[in-house]
């Protein structure tokens, strides 16, 4: 799913780095996740700061970039063919870059001239204040406060509850779809993409009250 994904997004043209998942053993579950070599630092950074998007970047902790160098990240685990967890990542990029880069090496030095000096770095890029969207399918946790599928923004601690866990597939096609029109309208193929529906293992909770709750999936029926 994963695989094929980004093979299809790599043909289109619409990405600038990808890389290939792998699987691994995660308690009684199958993780399927981009490379990883252990704990990964970015976790212990502020959510959402330049810092910790850095570290995704440099750790090569992404599944794809986009040709604005925003991430695209997906795990799910995975008890044979059924999902029983998974988190999906869009972060806009939080810099626009004005030169051409060649390499993940040239995009890790833009943004830290950025950070260092925003006023030097305005040549070469510029900053933006954009917040990462991370949605989560997280049953084993779930309860009145911890929507069962939530997505976290702003603040680590955010949970917004969202009405069913996706398909990596459905997760870019509405990345794309909400945030890059132009090029969801100019690219047809894009909506083309089979997407694979994710069924919930157990009922949803349902959000508690004075709380937000956001539709963000392919129809149900489909």
């Amino acid at each position: 799913m994963i695989a094929s994904t980004c093979q299809d997004l790599r043909s289109l043209g619409l990405v600038a780095f990808d890389n290939s998942p792998c699987q691994r053993q995660e308690g009684p579950f199958h993780r399927v996740s981009w490379p990883t070599t252990g704990a990964s630092p970015a976790r212990a950074l502020p959510f959402g700061s330049l810092d910790q998007y850095l570290s995704l970047i440099r750790e090569g902790a992404f599944t794809c970039l986009l040709n604005d160098y925003s991430i695209l990240q997906a795990s799910y685990d995975c008890d044979g063919t059924s999902v029983v967890a998974h988190s999906l990542l869009y972060w806009p990029a939080p810099v626009a870059i004005h030169e051409p880069l060649e390499d993940l090496g040239d995009l890790c030095a833009a943004v830290s001239m950025c950070m260092e000096s925003p006023a030097r770095a305005a040549p070469l890029c510029e900053l933006y204040l954009r917040s990462p969207m991370r949605f989560d399918f997280d049953p084993d946790r779930a309860s009145e406060d911890h929507p069962e599928v939530h997505l976290h923004t702003q603040f680590d601690d955010t949970r917004i509850h969202i009405d069913r866990p996706m398909s990596f597939t459905t997760f870019v096609k509405m990345v794309f779809k909400t945030f890059y029109r132009d090029i969801w309208n100019s690219c047809p193929d894009l909506g083309r993409l089979h997407e694979q529906r994710v069924p919930l293992v157990k009922d949803e909770f349902a959000p508690v009250a004075h709380s937000l709750c956001l539709s963000w999936s392919a129809d149900r029926d489909e």
